[in-house]
């Protein structure tokens, strides 16, 4: 049979117990959820960082085909985008974060704009008379894109860089 002196000395035990264990339950847990949230803002820029890079080489790679007058066959790669925008948060640097959404944006505007011209050399548009003006037009707006959205993307690439 347990006497009073045990009783006294497992409750004592579990009080200490719990004034210690708690706390260092939550310091562990929000040492926890700090590596997480710098994991994931890792993850983000790494992503932002090779997202920009490959769009900025496909933005390139555009620019001679559609100075020869051809049709342009691949797009720019905004896939993930949607997933990752949710994120955007964990970057402190708000004018940074007003600086991404801009370009992705733009870059989306962009990527309809070369969708356009495919649709229009593949559809019956080609056969009206204004094709081949409505088409230059076309042509000439997303050309004139191309250099001021490389610059912004220069610009927030050399930012993200910074924060690696």
């Amino acid at each position: 049979m347990a006497s009073w002196g045990d009783f006294v000395v497992q409750a004592a035990a579990t009080l200490l117990g719990v004034m210690w264990g708690i706390p260092i339950a939550l310091w562990l847990n929000k040492q926890y959820s700090l590596f997480k949230k710098s994991e994931e803002r890792r993850i983000l820029i790494n992503f932002l960082s090779e997202n920009l890079k490959d769009n900025l080489r496909l933005i390139e790679d555009m620019a001679l085909p559609f100075t020869g007058n051809n049709v342009v066959f691949f797009n720019l790669n905004l896939g993930a985008w949607s997933l990752f925008s949710q994120k955007i948060y964990l970057i402190d640097d708000l004018d940074l974060q007003r600086k991404i959404l801009s370009i992705y944006y733009k870059l989306e505007h962009f990527s309809r704009k070369v969708d356009r011209q495919f649709e229009m050399h593949y559809s019956s548009f080609r056969a009206m008379r204004n094709y081949g003006e409505e088409r230059a037009a076309l042509v000439q707006s997303i050309l004139l894109q191309i250099s001021p959205i490389k610059e912004e993307i220069n610009e927030i690439l050399k930012q993200l860089s910074t924060l690696k």
